[in-house]
């Protein structure tokens, strides 16, 4: 069993990952952390997203996110951390472009959940400011 000081460590490294494979919009290398049981899921729940599998978010990732934002910038400005729980959370205001050129800016909350060792995210929910995020998909 891994130590907390090594499990925090994975955690804050598969975040850093994360985000910067979201950012350099990276698939393989997002991909790479996740574990094959990876579950996702867009909240708040009055969006009526379902959960997605590994396979289903691929799905999303290439049918619909790739071709719908341009550009992607996500800027995390508060990061929590906890290797006893196996769970971050991380704040981040978020900017895209949509191929038309608009501009879109709003706010994301991602509480991510990890394996035993923290080296490998298992759940992620993104918490988003469902006004902005719904403007963004009927402007495309």
């Amino acid at each position: 069993m891994a130590s907390t000081t090594t499990v925090l460590e994975n955690i804050k490294r598969v975040v850093h990952i994360t985000i910067d494979s979201l950012n350099a919009w990276d698939y393989e290398n997002m991909m790479a952390v996740r574990s094959n049981d990876f579950k996702f899921q867009a909240l708040p729940t009055s969006l009526e997203q379902k959960e997605l599998n590994l396979e289903e978010f691929r799905d999303l990732w290439h049918d619909l996110l790739t071709p719908t934002f341009k550009s992607f910038k996500i800027t995390p400005s508060q990061r929590i951390f906890d290797a006893e729980s196996k769970r971050a959370m991380v704040y981040s205001p978020l900017k895209i472009t949509v191929p038309s050129g608009r501009d879109f800016e709003y706010d994301m909350i991602q509480i991510i959940h990890f394996n035993e060792d923290g080296t490998l995210m298992t759940r992620l929910e993104e918490f988003f400011d469902s006004k902005a995020y719904l403007e963004v998909l009927e402007s495309v």
